[in-house]
């Protein structure tokens, strides 16, 4: 309850002693809905945007605990934007030869940007935003463009984050695969 939260406060300020508490309790009463703010961001796959705005936030962080939290945290949102950075690339290359199949229908990824993708369909054409599609849909779309281990990596968290604990862990292995250090 309120107690525990309280004294989890209370602890983590003391740990933080040679800090100034006012700016430790300003950060401290925000960061939570800050750090929900950017993870919107992710879940509606701005992953750049979310990429900057953990950036800012790092740099405005005084407590060492939610430095290395971000710290953690931004690898992974960067990882996101590389790989849909290539993706869109991908898309906008090959313009209509992308298929990806949803249900019972093959879409033919016309053109992409960074939010959204146009495709077309036998019976008319249609856009939707990345973050409508499946995650496991969206993650085989972009190993189809051969991402880096941190781009694959990044994959790995976007899928651990929607559930798809199978295909983070395929991913995952994968990305240690080629880039060991990131064990």
């Amino acid at each position: 309850g309120f107690a525990e939260f309280a004294a989890s406060v209370e602890t983590e300020l003391k740990a933080e002693a040679g800090a100034d508490r006012g700016r430790l309790g300003a950060e401290l009463a925000t960061h939570l809905l800050t750090v929900a703010e950017i993870e919107t961001l992710v879940r509606s796959y701005r992953f750049k945007q979310a990429a900057e705005e953990y950036e800012r936030l790092l740099q405005s962080v005084a407590s060492a605990a939610r430095r290395a939290e971000i710290e953690a945290r931004l690898p992974e949102v960067r990882g996101m934007a590389g790989a849909l950075t290539k993706l869109v690339a991908s898309v906008n290359r090959a313009g209509g030869k992308t298929k990806v199949k949803i249900g019972k229908t093959e879409l033919a990824l016309a053109k992409a940007d960074d939010t959204s993708f146009d495709f077309t369909i036998p019976g008319g054409n249609g856009r939707f935003l990345w973050a409508c599609l499946d995650t496991s849909i969206f993650c085989a779309l972009a190993l189809e463009t051969a991402p880096s281990p941190d781009e694959t990596l990044g994959l790995a968290c976007l899928a651990w984050d929607a559930g798809e604990r199978a295909l983070a862990l395929k991913l995952f292995e994968e990305a240690a695969k080629k880039k060991p250090a990131l064990r």
